[in-house]
Parts: structure tokens; sequence; C-alpha cells
């Protein structure tokens, strides 16, 4: 089955240049000289092409100097604010939280990735928190990630079946 194949017209005097792959890993340009002036190109090329441009601005397929007039229409790639971007937080931003009372400290957790809280975990042990953070610490992970395989019982709920109160 061939790849679609889209069909894109310069809307402008200038040229118009755009990097696709090429055969064995190589880059070919795909250029228009002037108004009228036509490419051709597949749709995954495109997309490749499109996700090689920084600024959305320059993107000829998106800015309006190029018009598609054959092909399937095109879908027009995620922007960056469509991703929810992780978590990032230092060491010592994070050993902030070990300030906080344990009442804070519980309910900063819950806005926390679990990455991070499993780092705090990490953190907690080297730079030390109070008792009741690790405490608080301990039974956030354990409610939100209890550890089981298939029918035994988390750790969790081991500690509060009568069997598990000598844990």
């Amino acid at each position: 089955m061939a790849a679609a194949v889209e069909i894109w017209e310069s809307n402008v005097d200038g040229r118009i240049s755009v990097n696709t792959p090429g055969p064995r890993d190589t880059v070919k340009k795909l250029t228009t000289l002037g108004k009228g002036q036509r490419i051709r190109i597949t749709a995954e090329h495109r997309e490749l092409a499109e996700e090689g441009i920084r600024n959305q601005q320059n993107n000829p397929f998106a800015n309006g100097k190029l018009t598609q007039i054959g092909g399937e229409a095109r879908i027009p790639p995620p922007r960056d604010d469509d991703f929810v971007a992780p978590q990032q937080f230092s060491d010592e931003e994070l050993a902030i939280f070990f300030t906080m009372t344990p009442e804070e400290f519980g309910a900063a957790l819950r806005e926390l990735s679990e990455a991070n809280v499993r780092r705090l975990e990490t953190l907690v042990r080297e730079k030390g928190g109070t008792v009741a953070q690790q405490e608080v610490l301990r039974e956030y992970i354990e409610e939100q990630w209890p550890i089981t395989s298939g029918d035994t019982q988390s750790y969790r709920e081991m500690r509060q079946s009568p069997q598990g109160a000598a844990l």
C-alpha cells in the first residue's frame, strides 16, 4: 500500500524549502520557487518535517505560506501546552517539605507525583525528617501504591488484620 501523498501550493512569491527524509538516512529538500508552485509530500514526511521546525511561526504548513490542495486533510501537530510537564524538583526543593508540620506535610504529598514522593522517601532517610513525617510518608505510600501479589494482602492490610496485630 502506497503512502498517501499530500499536495501543497505556495501562497508567497518567495522560496519555501522543507527538509524531508531522503533515501538511506539522507535529507531531501523540497522547494517551491514562487506563488502557485506545488510540492508533493507524504503525510509521514510532512509530520517529520514539522517536528524539526522549532518555532511554529516558521512552519509553512501552519502559517499560511503553503495551502493544502490535495490529499487527506492535515492534522496539526500537538502544541507544547497540550502536554503536562512532569514535576521537576531538585533535592533542595523537596527538602523544604521537611520544614512543614506533619499535617501540612501530608496535605502537600497529595500534590506530588509518585516519582517525587519516592524521592522524598529517599531524602527522609538521607537528610532526615521528623518521625511523624516519616510515618505520614510511609502511610501515604502504602495507601496510594500498596504492594500486593495476587491474593496476598498488602503490608497495610496485614497490619490491620487481627493476625497481623503483632507487626
